[in-house]
């Protein structure tokens, strides 16, 4: 029989959220809804287990009514006979000063008898059964103490002597992992931290993108539970994985949207026409929509618009850009709209304006002389190119050149050329 189980991370409840007032407390809401969600689905399945990777909450921050909330949400799946396995991470650590710990998980209750916390740095292993009593599988979890462990606690876990299959829970940052870049770096792991336990699943938390992060090796982020900002991180459908599990067989996770709202970011060109603030609301609504309309659910949009607009002030200028913002939402289906006009720029004629001599024209010149290798950079002192190393060969120095220059021209006409009102 194959270990079936929900793999769930980064829960995050009770996180404090930027934008809008009524933003802040839908997307407040909405996690706890996704959390209800992911109960409805396990039960509805009557999955073995409920994995937690770890950040079940942004500690301090969790109120009452949510460590209630989330509570009495484990004691109905484990009332149910759902085992449900949860690890510390570094906004739920496990040391007898956090709120992880003041739960009450564990008691003499039958359905406490289903319920395991990683609490701390010491791997501990768990056997799962089944309604039946029969094993079904074995899962393995490590979790953080306290704030800010920097010790491989992958590399903890060993090898079990079993022919069930078996699960590693851990909140990690994997080196290499997509995404890793917007998190801080505890508890992290690498490639060879997997390798030498060889487990059949790895159920990790930590990075909010979902993903295989090695292609060959079954080490999964679930993704975090429900977006909570336009970070390209964040956007997109939120859920879990639904795994099914049998020991050397290779596995591919089913994924399930819990959040009911998504964030959702999309550049926006083609605002030559939008020549009064009417026709570019028009425009802006437009595509709004059409956004919304390809989402599950509600959204949360942010728009980048770039290119030539007459209406560039109006977005550079931050409070014309919120009165627009406004607007977008009051009168579209999403639930809060941003703009960010990264690369907006009044309509110009490129040629004009290298043809009439001035400090821009100058300088789009010589940006590409640079480029094009008609002025010599073979004297340019080697701290202006960054480089730390001596002796770096002129055709090198050229090369790392023209790579600096990627872009600049349109970086400098933004600046030079830019309009506030």
């Amino acid at each position: 029989m194959a270990f079936r189980f929900l793999h769930l991370a980064d829960l995050h409840l009770a996180t404090v959220f930027g934008g809008r007032p009524e933003t802040k407390a839908r997307l407040r809401d909405a996690t706890l809804e996704a959390w209800d969600a992911a109960l409805e689905l396990a039960i509805g399945e009557e999955l073995h287990a409920i994995l937690i990777a770890g950040d079940a909450f942004d500690d301090p921050d969790l109120d009452r009514r949510v460590e209630l909330h989330f509570r009495r949400g484990i004691q109905r799946c484990a009332e149910a006979g759902i085992h449900v396995l949860y690890c510390c991470g570094n906004h739920d650590p496990g040391g007898a000063a956090f709120r992880a710990a003041k739960l009450d998980l564990a008691g003499e209750a039958d359905w406490q008898q289903r319920v395991h916390l990683f609490a701390k740095a010491t791997p501990k292993a768990v056997t799962i059964t089944d309604a039946e009593g029969d094993d079904v599988g074995i899962v393995v979890g490590v979790g953080h103490s306290k704030v800010g462990v920097d010790v491989d606690l992958v590399a903890k876990l060993g090898a079990q002597d079993t022919e069930l299959p078996v699960v590693g829970l851990v909140h990690t940052q994997v080196t290499g992992a997509r995404s890793s870049e917007d998190h801080a770096v505890y508890a992290p792991s690498t490639r060879e931290s997997f390798l030498q336990a060889g487990f059949d699943y790895w159920a990790l938390g930590h990075v909010h993108r979902r993903q295989q992060v090695f292609e060959d090796l079954p080490v999964w982020y679930a993704g975090n539970l429900q977006g909570r900002s336009p970070k390209p991180s964040e956007g997109g459908p939120k859920g879990g994985l639904v795994v099914e599990l049998e020991a050397g067989v290779p596995v591919e996770p089913r994924f399930v949207a819990f959040a009911p709202v998504t964030w959702e970011r999309a550049t926006i060109d083609g605002l030559e026409a939008a020549a009064t603030t009417a026709a570019l609301i028009e425009i802006l609504q437009q595509r709004v929509e059409t956004i919304a309309s390809g989402a599950e659910g509600e959204v949360c949009v942010r728009l980048i618009p770039t290119g030539p607009c007459p209406m560039s002030y109006a977005l550079w200028n931050e409070t014309e850009r919120k009165e627009l913002e406004q607007e977008l939402t009051e009168t579209t289906s999403a639930i809060e709209v941003q703009l960010r006009p990264d690369g907006l720029h009044k309509p110009r004629d490129l040629d004009e304006i290298r043809a009439t001599p001035s400090v821009v024209a100058q300088t789009l010149q010589l940006i590409e002389e640079f480029r094009s290798g008609a002025r010599d950079v073979s004297d340019l002192p080697i701290e202006h190119l960054a480089m730390e190393e001596s002796g770096i060969d002129a055709d090198s120095r050229r090369e790392y050149l023209v790579t600096l220059l990627e872009g600049l021209e349109e970086t400098y006409l933004n600046r030079a050329l830019k309009v506030d009102a």
